[in-house]
C-alpha cells in the first residue's frame, strides 16, 4: 500500500531527514521533506554574524518556518506528517496540519526532556497522533505528559555508510589509537574517559574545546566530527570503542551501539538492563559500571586480539542479521501508519 508521507526535518547532509525519504521512497511511498534548516541566516552562509542572527532573529524565523510550512501542507493531504525532533514548530501549525494530515507523528532520537537539547514545544505533546521514541524506559512518563500512542522506534545504521572497511596504513596510523571515543563533549563524559589515564586514547567529536587543560594534556584530542565513512575508518583503525552514554537524554542504549558493531568494531559500553536485553555481554558486547571496570577491561582487551577480534564478529552478525537498517525502521514506521488510514 503506497502511502503520502511529508517530512518535517533537516536536510543537512548529515542529519535523518534525507536519507530517511530515500528509505521511504525505496519502498513505494510518495514523500516530500520541508526542510526548515534552509530559513535560517547561516544557512545562506555559515558564518558567525549569521549564527548570531539565527540566536537573536530566532522568533522571527521561527515564524518564517511555520508560516511557509503551512502553506505547504494547504493544498495536500498526507496521510503521514513524520516531524523529525520538532524544532521551531509551533502546536498551532500542528493543529493546523491535523487538516491536511490523516496522521501526524513525532521521531526523535533525543529525550523530549532533555533541557540541553529541547528540541520540542512541549505544549503540543498532546497533538501528536504517535510518539516513535527508543526509549522505553521513558514511555509511561511520554502518556503521563500528554502522548497518545508511543511506539518504540530503536537505533539504527547506515548499511551505505557504516560498514567493515579496510584502511590503508598511513592513514590507519592517522585515525586509529588503541582506544577512541567518538562523541560530543560533556562533563560527564569527561570525568569517565579522564580515568584512562596511562592508556592511548583517542577522542573525537564536537565541543572538547571546553575539556580541562589536564585532560587535554592526557589524551589525543582530535576537535571534529568522525561521520559516517569517517566513521568506519576510525573504527577499522582502532583496536577498541568506548561508549559513554548521555545521561542528560536518560540514554540505557544509543546509536554507537548499533553503528560500532556495523563497522566491525569491538565495543565497550555502559552496562544497562537494555543492552543487555539486545546483546549477550561477554560475547558480543563487553560492559562496564565503573570507571575501575572499564579501565580494567580495556587493558585486558587490549592484550588479548583474538578474544577481542570475536566479540566484535559476533557483534557484526548480531547487528546486520537482525533488520536494524534505516530502511527496516522506515518499514515499520510505515507499517504502523498503515493500520491507521
Amino acid at each position: 500500500m503506497k502511502i503520502k508521507i511529508l517530512i518535517y526535518g533537516e536536510g543537512y547532509w548529515y542529519g535523518l531527514g534525507v536519507p530517511l525519504k530515500k528509505a521511504f521512497e525505496s519502498i513505494g511511498h510518495d514523500v516530500n521533506l520541508f526542510d526548515w534548516t534552509k530559513y535560517l541566516f547561516r544557512a545562506k552562509k555559515a558564518n558567525i554574524v549569521n549564527r548570531i542572527f539565527d540566536r537573536f532573529l530566532f522568533a522571527k524565523v521561527a515564524d518564517k518556518i511555520n508560516n511557509n510550512f503551512q502553506e505547504y501542507i494547504k493544498h495536500n493531504r498526507y496521510d503521514l506528517l513524520l516531524v523529525l525532533q520538532g524544532k521551531h514548530l509551533y502546536s498551532e501549525t500542528l493543529q493546523f496540519a491535523k487538516e491536511n494530515c490523516t496522521n501526524i507523528a513525532n521521531w526523535n532520537i533525543d529525550d523530549f526532556y532533555n533541557p540541553n537539547v529541547r528540541t520540542i514545544d512541549l505544549d503540543s505533546f498532546k497533538y501528536y497522533d504517535w510518539i516513535f521514541s527508543p526509549r522505553k524506559h521513558l514511555f509511561d512518563e511520554y502518556t503521563k505528559r500528554g502522548a497518545q500512542r508511543i511506539e518504540c522506534i530503536n537505533w539504527f545504521y547506515y548499511p551505505e555508510r557504516q560498514y567493515p572497511i579496510n584502511v590503508e596504513a598511513r592513514e590507519a596510523d592517522k585515525l586509529g589509537s588503541d582506544i577512541a571515543f567518538i562523541g560530543t563533549w560533556s562533563k560527564y563524559r569527561e570525568n569517565i574517559l579522564f580515568k584512562l589515564e596511562g592508556l592511548k586514547l583517542k577522542v573525537w567529536g564536537s565541543s572538547w574545546h571546553k575539556a580541562k587543560k589536564e585532560f587535554k594534556n592526557k589524551f589525543k584530542l582530535m576537535y571534529q566530527e568522525a561521520w559516517f565513512e569517517e566513521m568506519s575508518k576510525v573504527i577499522n583503525s582502532t583496536k577498541m570503542i568506548v561508549d559513554v552514554l548521555t545521561i542528560e537524554n536518560r540514554d540505557t542504549t544509543n546509536l554507537k551501539n548499533f553503528q560500532v558493531p556495523a563497522c566491525g568494531g569491538f565495543l565497550l559500553t555502559q552496562r544497562t538492563n537494555e543492552i543487555l536485553e539486545l546483546f549477550e555481554e561477554g560475547k558480543e558486547v563487553v560492559c562496564y559500571s565503573s570507571t575501575e571496570e572499564l579501565k580494567s577491561k580495556c587493558k585486558h582487551y587490549l592484550l588479548h586480539d583474538a578474544d577481542r577480534e570475536k566479540i566484535a564478529s559476533n557483534a557484526y552478525k548480531k547487528v546486520i542479521n537482525g533488520r536494524n537498517t534505516l530502511l527496516d525502521r522506515a518499514m515499520q514506521i510505515s507499517n504502523i501508519i498503515k493500520d491507521h488510514i
